[in-house]
């Protein structure tokens, strides 16, 4: 039984289950891998280079404002550009949101390309995130107002195996070319080709349910029902995320100086795919799985507890197969954490009219983990053992996320008893 299940027979609503647009899916999720390439593209190479030329004595000290800021930016933009795209619905729908996320990214991406100062290199990138910001508003926000119910976690699981992709696609579309302006003009060139098929995918308008208020006496006993659970979700959420940060933003430094592999380049890029194909094939595969069997919270408790003995266990042995096992290990637990949560977020969101605007709070569970993992980790990594501690705190932060979902399970079970 899914948790909108439910929560329809308590308060006599069920899901919207209209079928989705032909195409919706596929174009979702390549809108899904546009905004991700957007990113990480600039973060994992261009950003590093770009700054190396500008400041090479303060290199670090400047990568580190520059994404301080672009996150900054993010959390801001997640929530306002979800509101705002909620308050004119009647009038424009979700593709326009991302389309104009798309425009303004690829615009600002080409402007970062040709910045010449620091500050002009601040301003574009900040700019940049407001536009991925608004193509994930569009995406997400449609899966709620569209997908139906029994495909969520099918599409939450694409969505999560398109962010992992594009950390691999947009390391090898940034490298193309030595020249900066090349590789930023050919970076947004890839992601207005993968966000077409969602902006064209349908001339189709969000179907009415999405666009009628409820009675206010249901949207209370909705937001009554659901807005903790929602929390609990948000909650496990965040501490899966701090600790993937913690996990993977030191993980060259890793294989460098602890593991003190002979050619730690190679061996971080095997330790890297095993990780990111691992994630892929999970997400996929329990997005299917949480569909079929209808359980969210199932398949999310089992992922991240995984997750975490894997994280773990990097803490504690020098051994390279225990590693390379240990990271298979932990992408099968996030990839079958990652598709059926958002599944789950996007089913216990309270208010049709809203679904923007608490998408975009939610997502604060990605931008925030990620600005707060290299701070916390830095701090770490100066302590006795850093490396041991380091990824021990990554471990407990993942079994409490478990631990989150468990709780979360728990009363969504008791809501159904009652239902009853």
């Amino acid at each position: 039984m899914t948790i909108e299940s439910a929560q329809g027979r308590r308060i006599g609503r069920g899901p919207v289950e209209s079928p989705a647009p032909r195409g919706l899916e596929t174009g979702l999720a390549l809108a899904g891998l546009a905004g991700w390439v957007a990113f990480f593209a600039p973060t994992q190479v261009l950003l590093a280079v770009a700054t190396e030329r500008m400041y090479p004595s303060d290199k670090e000290l400047f990568f580190g404002l520059i994404s301080a800021a672009g996150s900054a930016v993010m959390l801001i933009s997640y929530p306002l550009i979800g509101a705002l795209s909620d308050r004119f619905l009647q009038t424009v729908d979700r593709r326009t949101v991302s389309l104009v996320g798309v425009v303004l990214a690829a615009a600002c991406l080409v402007m970062t390309g040709q910045a010449d100062s620091g500050v002009e290199l601040v301003i574009w990138w900040c700019a940049t995130q407001a536009g991925i910001a608004a193509i994930q508003c569009g995406v997400e926000a449609t899966v709620a107002d569209r997908i139906p119910v029994a495909h969520r976690a099918r599409i939450g699981g694409k969505l999560a195996a398109a962010q992992m992709f594009a950390a691999l696609l947009g390391t090898v579309v940034a490298s193309v070319s030595t020249d900066l302006s090349v590789s930023y003009l050919v970076v947004a060139g890839v992601v207005v080709l993968l966000a077409a098929p969602f902006i064209f995918v349908s001339t189709t308008r969000e179907p009415k349910s999405v666009l009628t208020p409820p009675s206010p006496g249901r949207e209370r006993n909705r937001e009554h029902t659901s807005t903790p659970q929602l929390w609990l979700g948000w909650t496990s959420r965040t501490l899966v995320l701090f600790g993937l940060g913690n996990v993977t933003q030191f993980l060259y430094f890793f294989v460098h100086d602890e593991l003190a592999r002979p050619e730690p380049a190679r061996a971080l890029i095997l330790l890297t795919g095993l990780f990111v194909v691992s994630v892929v094939v999970s997400a996929l595969v329990f997005g299917r799985l949480s569909d079929r069997i209808e359980d969210r919270t199932g398949p999310a408790i089992i992922g991240s507890a995984l997750a975490g003995l894997a994280a773990s266990v990097f803490g504690f042995t020098s051994s390279w197969p225990v590693i390379l096992c240990a990271a298979v290990a932990f992408g099968v637990g996030l990839g079958a954490f990652m598709g059926p949560t958002f599944a789950l977020l996007t089913e216990l969101l309270p208010d049709p009219r809203h679904h923007g605007r608490d998408l975009g709070l939610l997502n604060s569970a990605v931008v925030a983990p990620s600005a707060l993992a290299p701070v916390v980790g830095v701090a770490i990594l100066r302590l006795e053992h850093g490396f041991t501690v380091l990824y021990v705190v990554a471990g407990v932060s993942l079994l409490f996320g478990s631990a989150a979902m468990y709780v979360l399970r728990r009363r969504t079970r008791a809501i159904s008893m009652g239902a009853r």
